[in-house]
Formats: C-alpha cells, sequence, structure tokens
C-alpha cells in the first residue's frame, strides 16, 4: 500500500547522498520498516556517476513521503543544512545513505519518549558494522543506560559529547530558531552542528533501543585542501567549547586533534606544508589552559570518552615565561625532534599566532623543514 506524504510528519530524516548505489537501497528500506508512519525522507542528492538518482526516483514514486531535492553547490555540510531547511517535521534526524536503522521500533520510541518527558532531543543506541560484516554494539550511553530501562534524562554539560549526531532527534523549531548548522567544509562539520544543538537543547533523554549502524569503511587518507577544513572546524570547536566553559568538550577536541587527525597532520608538516603548520600554530592560540586544567583535575568518565574510539593519550605541555603551558602533540613531536632547540623554540610557538609562507615572520618553521631535511 502507498504510503502518502504529510505535510507535518512527526520526523523529517535527513538524508545526503552521492554515488550511494550500492547501499543505498538497505537504508531506505531500513527507514520504511519503521513502526513510525508519520514521518518523511529529505534526501538531499549530490550529482553521481552511478545509478542513485534512478533508484531515489524508483522509491518516491512508491512512498511520496522520499522526497528528493538537487544539490546546487558542493559540499556535504551545505547539503545538510539544506536538508534541515527543506524540511517539515516536529522532529529532524540524520541518516547517512550508506547506514541503516537497526530496531523497527526505534524512531517510535524515540519520539514518545521526546514528548513524554518534554524535551527537545532524545537519543538511542549506536552499533558498528566492522569490515568483516559483525555488528559491535558502541559503548554510547549504553553503560549510563544500566538500571534504566526505560531510558534516562541527562543534563549536556555533565557529557559534553561532540561525536554521533545521527544518533538522536531534534525538535526542528529549536534547530531553525538557533545557530545549530553544520559548518560548510569539505569534513568535520558534524560537531559545529551537534554542539550548539546540545547547547541550545541543554538537556536530553535517552531511550535504550537501537537505532543506529554505522557502516565501517576503510581507512581514509584526505589531501591537504581537506585537512585545512578539518583545522578549521577543530580551530572553530576549540573556540566555542572555551566561550561556552564547556572543558570536557573542549578536552575532547584537543585529544581528538591529537589522536584521530593528528597523525595525518603531521605526516604532511614533515612533507615539506608549511600553509598545514600555519593553519596548527593558529589552532594552537585556541587551547584555554584553564580548562584543560580543569578537565584533568576532573577526568571526564571513562564512558564518555570510550566512544571517541582514540586512546586518552597523555596531553603534552611546554613551558612558557616558566609556566607549563598545553601543546598539542604534532607540535610538541615537531619542536622535540631536536632536543638542543626544544628550549629556544618552545615559546615562540606557543605565542606565535602566524607567519606567512616565503615570508616568514618567524624563523620556527624553517628551522623545522631544516630539521626534518625537508624541502619548501
Amino acid at each position: 500500500m502507498e504510503n502518502k506524504k504529510n505535510d507535518n510528519p512527526k520526523i523529517s530524516i535527513i538524508m545526503t547522498v552521492k554515488n550511494g548505489e550500492k547501499y543505498i537501497k538497505e537504508s531506505l528500506e531500513s527507514v520504511f520498516k519503521q513502526t513510525l508512519k508519520d514521518l518523511e525522507i529529505v534526501c538531499i542528492y549530490g550529482d553521481s556517476t552511478d545509478k542513485t538518482l534512478e533508484i531515489l526516483e524508483e522509491y518516491s514514486k512508491k512512498d511520496k513521503r522520499l522526497k528528493i531535492f538537487h544539490q546546487q553547490k558542493p559540499g556535504i555540510g551545505l547539503a545538510k543544512n539544506m536538508g534541515i531547511e527543506k524540511s517539515t517535521g516536529e522532529f529532524i534526524t540524520f541518516l547517512d545513505a550508506d547506514d541503516y536503522y537497526m530496531d523497527k521500533n526505534a524512531l517510535n520510541e524515540m519520539y514518545n519518549a521526546a514528548k513524554e518527558n518534554n524535551v527537545d532531543v532524545c537519543g538511542g543506541l549506536r552499533s558498528i558494522l566492522n569490515l568483516k560484516g559483525e555488528i559491535e554494539p558502541l559503548s554510547l550511553h549504553r553503560a549510563f543506560l544500566v538500571g534504566f530501562p526505560k531510558g534516562r534524562m541527562f543534563y549536556y554539560d555533565d557529557v559534553q559529547y561532540d561525536y554521533h549526531f545521527h544518533s538522536y532527534i531534534y525538535n526542528r523549531n529549536m534547530i531553525q530558531n538557533s545557530d545549530a548548522r553544520f559548518a560548510e567544509t569539505k569534513v568535520y562539520d558534524d560537531t559545529h552542528f551537534f554542539i550548539r544543538a546540545m547547547v541550545k537543547a541543554e538537556k536530553f533523554y535517552v531511550v535504550s533501543v537501537e537505532l543506529y549502524c554505522y557502516r565501517l569503511h576503510e581507512g581514509y587518507s584526505w589531501k591537504n585542501d581537506v585537512c585545512y577544513d578539518a583545522i578549521a572546524s577543530l580551530m572553530d570547536q576549540l573556540k566555542y567549547t572555551s566561550d561556552k566553559n564547556l572543558y570536557i568538550g573542549h578536552y575532547i577536541a584537543m585529544q581528538r586533534a591529537n589522536n584521530e587527525y593528528g597523525p595525518l597532520f603531521e605526516k604532511y608538516i614533515r612533507s615539506g606544508d608549511l600553509k598545514m603548520l600555519e593553519l596548527l600554530l593558529q589552532m594552537q592560540n585556541c587551547i584555554n589552559n584553564k580548562l584543560i586544567d580543569k578537565a584533568l583535575k576532573n577526568k571526564p568518565d571513562k564512558n564518555i570518552l570510550d566512544p571517541m574510539c582514540f586512546p586518552d593519550n597523555e596531553v603534552k605541555q611546554i613551558k612558557v615565561n616558566g609556566k607549563p603551558k598545553y601543546i598539542f602533540s604534532i607540535l610538541y613531536n615537531l619542536i622535540n625532534y631536536d632536543k638542543t632547540i626544544y628550549n629556544n623554540t618552545a615559546e615562540e610557538i606557543y605565542n606565535s599566532r602566524t607567519y606567512k609562507t616565503g615570508k616568514m615572520v618567524l624563523w620556527i618553521p624553517k628551522k623545522i623543514l631544516q630539521i626534518l631535511h625537508l624541502k619548501k
């Protein structure tokens, strides 16, 4: 039986897709199986070289709840923001075209919990489909829900997650009347939206229901310009968490830069990318030492950090004017490559705000490149 379009659905599912023919059917079928029928799928389609559009149009003919919008400008963040504007549901959520929903009752339970508990954000549980085809439950929320079979209320100040934005539904009016939008970057656009949405909501409810399955792919290898966007987004995250006094979120952002992206950034710098070094020096000045101090003295709960999927490594320090200051491990590694210059360069690296490629205001980058035997 054909499902008819509803102009005021309970939930709008925003899906961005480009060259997604391999998994799009499985993803859409998981939506259509949901027991909550009062929904819409807002699909933002980017020009593809495969049969993605053909598949989408076939499904939209069968089910009027699927709406297709053509993306005019490139960018994953722009596409998701377009989805927010095109949505008409009471709540919105996001589903990547290669992922899928697990429990057919998930969205219904989350919607009902949001209404019953009078919250603007409600979350569910999350798993990973690994490269072997096995499903691994992620720790997000799970430990905190032990003893709370019907669900639990959280206050964002207590957890300050920056990840897994797909695992929640958000009140659309709250989002549209806030600054919660995705960064218009090539990558790492989601924390810009998620943290702002959570700060606006202040509290959220989580239901013990299996919602989201994230499909793991082979490791990525970003080009230089993509890394520049990632650094810009990280800088935004550090500034925003500092402004809002989110010490856990600030610590998470620093550790994300150190562990998740740091090795890639360092590889490019060691191969002679001066612009990336410049951006990292700018990002260094975004660290709020008081917030990192607070995080280390009041270490975030293990169950907050576990879903990050990276080791909780020691945060590096240098001395500036005799006082310890925190530094990204990438820069720490570079200035410690030759111990003889450590004391002479540590303070300059910490305090420097920029340098011009080719007209270096500071001699540090050139010195680092000489140590690493790199060419301009």
